[in-house]
């Protein structure tokens, strides 16, 4: 059903949208998200004009890693994104979704990249299978030289901590794959006392791994804390995030 709402989001013909978030049902905002003057999830499209999907993986230990978690993600209304739903809905099967997604993120680069990206589609039939496999692959793959043209937010060496989390940026064909920590845009930000401008931090899309920083938004189910302790469920509806009667008007 999500796909088929952020796709109908992106072609309806009338109030028509530049780009649509979505969250899973176990997704909230965090406190930090309804600051004054904290960034907005649309200023992270700004990270890779050329990019149609943003999402992050975990950045917590686990034995296999997520290299794209499905739960929040940012889609920019492109002809390639409209596709890409569409191919997604098409080729889902069962109850994980998430194993779709990730083939077809696999076959894009492979077709992207003239078959340098390499994988075996037999190891993605399913999620165990998958969850196995897909982060170790992507990794293998972008250690080779030349697998990828050069973008925005390049492979480094780097790039991935022992755990498999993200530590900066990765710009893939038509993908932005984010971290979960902050990403320092160098002169973005607002004008310094030297005339220049300062640089602007935006704030991971989901819970941070820095326990100095924030994201905008904490996957975490209720009564349930994350396993870094950044985000509890039991935060959902402190100050007064449920009282819609506070919040401003939505036009």
């Amino acid at each position: 059903a999500r796909v088929m709402g952020m796709l109908a989001l992106l072609v309806r013909p009338r109030q028509p949208v530049s780009a649509v978030m979505y969250v899973d049902a176990d997704v909230w905002f965090s406190n930090s998200a309804h600051a004054k003057g904290y960034a907005a999830p649309e200023e992270l499209l700004s990270l890779a004009p050329s990019a149609s999907l943003f999402g992050n993986g975990n950045h917590y230990r686990r034995p296999n890693g997520v290299f794209l978690n499905s739960g929040i993600l940012l889609l920019r209304n492109t002809p390639w994104a409209k596709r890409f739903l569409a191919l997604w809905w098409r080729t889902r099967c069962g109850w994980a979704d998430q194993t779709a997604l990730w083939a077809l993120l696999f076959a894009g680069w492979a077709d992207a990249t003239g078959g340098r990206f390499s994988y075996q589609p037999a190891r993605l039939g399913n999620l165990r299978s998958t969850l196995k496999y897909a982060q170790r692959q992507l990794q293998h793959e972008l250690g080779r030289d030349g697998t990828f043209p050069s973008s925005g937010w390049p492979y480094r060496a780097d790039s991935f901590a022992k755990s498999g989390a993200l530590r900066r940026p990765l710009e893939m064909p038509h993908v932005l794959l984010l971290p979960s920590a902050s990403t320092t845009i160098p002169g973005a930000g607002t004008r310094g006392g030297g005339g220049g401008e300062q640089p602007r931090v935006l704030p991971s899309l989901a819970s941070n791994s820095d326990p100095a920083g924030w994201g905008l938004c904490c996957h975490t189910k209720a009564r349930a804390r994350d396993p870094d302790g950044r985000c509890s469920g039991f935060d959902i509806c402190s100050n007064g995030k449920c009282n819609l009667s506070s919040w401003s008007r939505i036009p």
